[in-house]
C-alpha cells in the first residue's frame, strides 16, 4: 500500500493536539493476510526490541478518567495514541480522545508524569447509535505493552527500525472499509515525520539500516498479529 495514502488517512482519522484540529473518527488501514513467524535475531526484531511502551490503560489512563468525569461524567473513550514516538532512548506516554454526548464536545486528554492536562477538540459526526455503540476498554485483554510484546514475537525482516508509534480506536464510524476495525492495536515504524522528529537524516535508521516504513495490527482482544505493509 501506498504510504503516502496511509499517511492522509491516518492523518485525517485522528488529528491529537493539533490547533484547531477536530479528530475524525474513521481508521481506515489496509491488511495484508497472514501471520508472521518470530525471527528474535533478524534486523528488525533487534532494533524493535530497543523500543517499548508503557501500559495506556493503567494509572495514565485512570488519571485522564478522573479528570475527563469532573468535565463531562458521560464522556467516553474514543482513541488512545501515543504522544511521542518511542525509540530505543525514550518511551512515551500517552494522549486520550474522549468524547460527551451531552456537551457534544470531543476532548483530548494529554498525561505526562502522571499528571492529566484537558483540551476541548470540537464535534465529531456522532449520532445517537454511534455513542452508544462505544464500548468500555478497560476489560481488553491486551493494552499497549503486551500487545507490542505480540508484534515482537512475529517481527522478522532485514528492515531496520528506529521509530514506532501506537494508537487505538475504540470506535469506527460507517464501513467504508471494513479492514479497519476498531479496538487494534496500530503500531507504525519508522513514520517519516517522526524519523525527521528525531533528526534522522535520508533513508539511514539509527543502525545505519532502511528506514522503510511498516505497520503492524495487535487485536487487543484476541492478540492477533497482522503485517499490514507500508
Amino acid at each position: 500500500m501506498d504510504f503516502g495514502k496511509r499517511q492522509r488517512r491516518w492523518d485525517t482519522a485522528v488529528s491529537f493536539g493539533r490547533r484547531g484540529g477536530i479528530a475524525a473518527v474513521a481508521v481506515t488501514l489496509v491488511f495484508l493476510a497472514g501471520m508472521l513467524a518470530a525471527c528474535a535475531s533478524s534486523p528488525a526484531a533487534s532494533t524493535a526490541r530497543q523500543m517499548m511502551f508503557s501500559p495506556s490503560l493503567g494509572d495514565d489512563y485512570r488519571a485522564a478518567a478522573a479528570v475527563m468525569e469532573e468535565e463531562a461524567d458521560d464522556a467516553k473513550l474514543l482513541a488512545i495514541r501515543s504522544s511521542s514516538c518511542a525509540t530505543g532512548a525514550t518511551t512515551p506516554s500517552w494522549m486520550y480522545l474522549f468524547y460527551s454526548w451531552d456537551k457534544a464536545q470531543a476532548y483530548t486528554v494529554f498525561v505526562v508524569n502522571g499528571e492529566a492536562s484537558l483540551g476541548e477538540t470540537g464535534n465529531l459526526p456522532l449520532t445517537p447509535g454511534d455513542f452508544a455503540a462505544i464500548p468500555d476498554v478497560k476489560a481488553l485483554a491486551y493494552d499497549a505493552d503486551t500487545a507490542y510484546e505480540r508484534v515482537l514475537e512475529a517481527i522478522e525482516g532485514e528492515e531496520e527500525f528506529s521509530t514506532c508509534r501506537a494508537y487505538l480506536m475504540t470506535y469506527v464510524k460507517g464501513d467504508d472499509d471494513p479492514t479497519a476495525d476498531a479496538l487494534k492495536w496500530f503500531f507504525v515504524f519508522n513514520d517519516p515525520d517522526d524519523i525527521g522528529a528525531v533528526g534522522i537524516e535520508g533513508n539511514q535508521g539509527g543502525n545505519g539500516g532502511s528506514t522503510e516504513s511498516l505497520v503492524y495490527a495487535v487485536d487487543a482482544q484476541t492478540g492477533d498479529v497482522v503485517n499490514c505493509g507500508a
